[in-house]
């Protein structure tokens, strides 16, 4: 059954945005959606008062990725230019400078994640690494070695005890957070990996690929369970809605699609943007309780869905 829904908003790039919004995502109490785009990160209040929304100027050119730590105090940013380099910076969730940052990337840096106890930073490097950081002392504690291709995104289990990793070069890493050891390489897409997603109980794995297809996989083994098809183009975003138990997918043909988690079927394509196939969906979110949604796409438009039952 489709779930009702209801269009609450639709942005333009907001006017301290310099450039297309490269990242959306709610803080874990679902107050905040933070922007990433050009230098800025922009934190848009969903529930209170009206108020402006706080800017987080970077000392990033480009800001790519962007995370929350569990506890919501914390917010991790990184990316680069092809003349910066590599960069990642630690806020303060209302902070006025950075309170930590690290450099010597020599490529760009794709995605973030933040472990759900909120002592390490995984950075996934554009030379094909992971760098994994204390979030206290700033010490890089493992830099992880295996894609062969720029890494795009990382993600914890829900219990920290394992770092997923998907890269350009098809395959996915997942790495024993006690070690910093390799566990098991997953292979089976045709093209570069784009997010790699846990379930609430981390039990499975869900990775989502150009190829147009998301596989679902039982990380303690290494198994694909399953191949879910029918999303159009390349896929670039995704996201878990916990309520329901179903899965937020953006594409490279403009579209954003919720699917069911386990058996794929799409459920609903909730794209209510204009329709310009030209303009790839690159980050989508869910918030927490699973109210909002968000997205973005290429030409630098943003929207927030709110779901309604």
């Amino acid at each position: 059954m489709k779930p009702a829904s209801l269009l609450l908003a639709v942005g333009l790039v907001p006017a301290l945005l310099a450039g297309p919004i490269a990242e959306v995502r709610f803080s874990p109490d679902g107050d905040v959606l933070a922007l990433a785009g050009g230098e800025t990160v922009r934190l848009t209040r969903l529930v209170g008062p009206p108020r402006h929304d706080e800017v987080l100027l970077t000392g990033i050119k480009q800001v790519f990725a962007v995370d929350w730590s569990a506890d919501g105090d914390w917010l991790a940013v990184g990316g680069g230019t092809p003349a910066q380099s590599g960069r990642v910076e630690l806020w303060k969730r209302d902070g006025k400078q950075a309170e930590r940052s690290w450099t010597g990337f020599k490529d760009l840096v794709y995605g973030l994640g933040l472990d759900p106890q909120g002592r390490w930073l995984a950075a996934a490097a554009g030379e094909g690494f992971v760098s994994v950081f204390d979030r206290e002392t700033g010490a890089e504690l493992a830099k992880l070695e295996g894609h062969t291709g720029p890494v795009l995104c990382v993600e914890f289990s829900p219990d920290g005890r394992i770092l997923a990793s998907g890269a350009a070069d098809r395959s996915i890493r997942l790495w024993d957070t006690e070690s910093w050891n390799e566990l098991r390489t997953l292979l089976n897409h045709n093209d570069a990996v784009h997010a790699v997603v846990f379930s609430p109980d981390g039990q499975t794995l869900y990775t989502a690929s150009f190829d147009a297809t998301v596989r679902i996989w039982d990380p303690a083994i290494g198994r694909m369970k399953r191949i879910n098809r029918g999303f159009g183009r390349g896929l670039l975003g995704m996201a878990y809605q916990t309520e329901g138990h179903r899965l937020l997918a953006g594409t490279a043909d403009g579209r954003v699609f919720l699917a069911e988690a386990d058996t794929g079927e799409i459920v609903e394509e909730i794209t209510s943007m204009p329709s310009r196939r030209t303009a790839w969906v690159h980050t989508v979110d869910v918030s927490a309780d699973s109210n909002w949604f968000a997205w973005a796409d290429s030409e630098g438009r943003y929207q927030l869905k709110r779901v309604r039952r």
